[in-house]
């Protein structure tokens, strides 16, 4: 149990992650650079910040009660999807880091 809490535990703060690269990459509007067609609306419905706290909730909530029903028939399928949402989430972050170096090296565009 303590190995799936731990899981848990990162997958989590994987999502948080996410929403802090997120912030760096879209602010202040560049909605059209988020891949996720509902993450962009929610974020052009409810402005950025309030879209990734609206979205980061959501998608936690989801797979907290996702996990917590799954795992009453067993742990096996809660702990392979925990697993599944490391990697996916693990490569999220890492793109999004990879985007924020991307950004910060970029420099302004010129206007004559």
């Amino acid at each position: 149990m303590l190995i799936f809490l731990s899981l848990y535990a990162l997958l989590t703060l994987l999502n948080l992650l996410d929403g802090y690269t997120t912030w760096h990459v879209l602010k202040p509007d560049k909605y059209h650079r988020e891949v996720n067609p509902l993450a962009r609306w929610i974020f052009r419905k409810l402005g950025l910040m309030n879209g990734i706290i609206v979205a980061e909730t959501l998608w936690i909530s989801f797979y907290t009660l996702l996990l917590a029903f799954l795992a009453g028939f067993g742990l096996l399928v809660p702990l392979i999807l925990l697993l599944l949402g490391i990697a996916v989430f693990s490569w999220v972050v890492w793109d999004g880091l990879r985007l924020m170096r991307k950004q910060k090296n970029t420099p302004p565009p010129i206007n004559h």
